[in-house]
């Protein structure tokens, strides 16, 4: 896989990955290793793992077109990012063309979500993150909120963690779209809140209207054409809004919302499939609605019926 990158014990010279160029140097005594592992779905979206074990520094500079969001992997972990001290409830920022430095007293375990801020798909998310830095005067910051330190984590295991146990998704367009919204949708609201405070409340009512038109062009798409951009585009509402009018209906968000459709309609699939005698098999329900991960489909559904697809499958077969 092109974009994974191992770093060698004791290694000393610069590394480039993505947008990043970056150091480490050793700040302990033992034999060092490390590895860094990084994605990159587009010129936007870049994703970088790195751990070793030893307590290190690093330092380097991002690309003068993007815009990073670093947590500690390890919620024990804590380390100074820029000059600040940065533990499980905080989030590093760093501004495009920026400097940076980290140290850690414990091995070094970094995860780090780095947008495009010219992409009008991230742009949104960007500006909020700019619109910050243009308040402070520092290179780097860090933000104290556990509940955006947690998404950025849950997207480490789930998007990141597919990605780097199974390269090939990389060349998936439905997943790259699916990473696309996660980042959108998953991240906006915990950002906003973190920086300028909630939005104004909307009426309900046009609310309630957008949840139905919502749910319409989720159940009219097929899984590998949809896109919540493109949705919020074609219903003529910012990301922003439809969060909070599918928020303040159902007390989810627009990609929790969507996973349920699909899981309901997935349901109904394997149902019709066997009082029809269809041969069918449950993975290819299962990436019929966007579900390319068979064993979290399998647990998703579960979680959401109280049985697994196999037992819909066998109780109608």
């Amino acid at each position: 896989m092109d974009n994974l990158f191992v770093l060698h014990p004791n290694i000393r010279e610069n590394i480039h990955v993505g947008k990043w160029d970056f150091f480490y140097e050793q700040i302990s005594c033992g034999k060092f290793s490390a590895q860094v592992r990084s994605a990159e779905f587009s010129d936007s979206l870049l994703m970088v793992e790195e751990d070793c074990n030893q307590p290190l520094m690093s330092g380097g500079r991002l690309g003068d077109s993007h815009i990073s969001l670093t947590i500690h992997s390890p919620t024990n972990s804590h380390g100074i990012f820029c000059g600040k001290p940065m533990g499980s409830a905080h989030v590093g920022l760093l501004a495009p063309d920026r400097d940076f430095e980290l140290y850690t007293k414990t091995p070094l375990n970094m995860f780090t979500l780095t947008l495009g801020i010219s992409d009008p798909k991230f742009q949104e998310v960007s500006q909020l993150l700019i619109d910050y830095f243009q308040r402070n005067y520092r290179n780097g910051d860090v933000i104290e909120n556990i509940q955006l330190a947690n998404a950025l984590r849950e997207f480490k295991n789930t998007i990141a963690g597919d990605i780097f146990t199974s390269p090939g998704l990389i060349e998936s367009q439905l997943f790259k779209t699916h990473a696309e919204d996660v980042v959108i949708f998953s991240l906006i609201e915990k950002i906003e809140h973190s920086l300028k405070g909630g939005t104004p409340n909307r009426p309900v009512s046009a609310s309630a209207w957008l949840v139905s038109e919502f749910r319409k062009e989720v159940l009219a798409s097929r899984a590998n054409q949809f896109s919540l951009t493109k949705t919020c585009e074609k219903l003529g509402v910012a990301h922003r809004t439809l969060h909070k009018c599918i928020s303040e209906s159902l007390g989810i968000g627009p990609l929790l919302f969507c996973r349920y459709i699909r899981l309901n309609s997935a349901r109904k699939a394997l149902i019709e499939a066997n009082r029809n005698n269809k041969q069918r098999s449950i993975a290819e329900i299962a990436e019929e609605y966007g579900f390319w991960h068979l064993p979290r489909f399998s647990a998703y559904y579960r979680a959401m019926f109280s049985e697994l697809p196999s037992q819909t499958h066998k109780s109608n077969n």
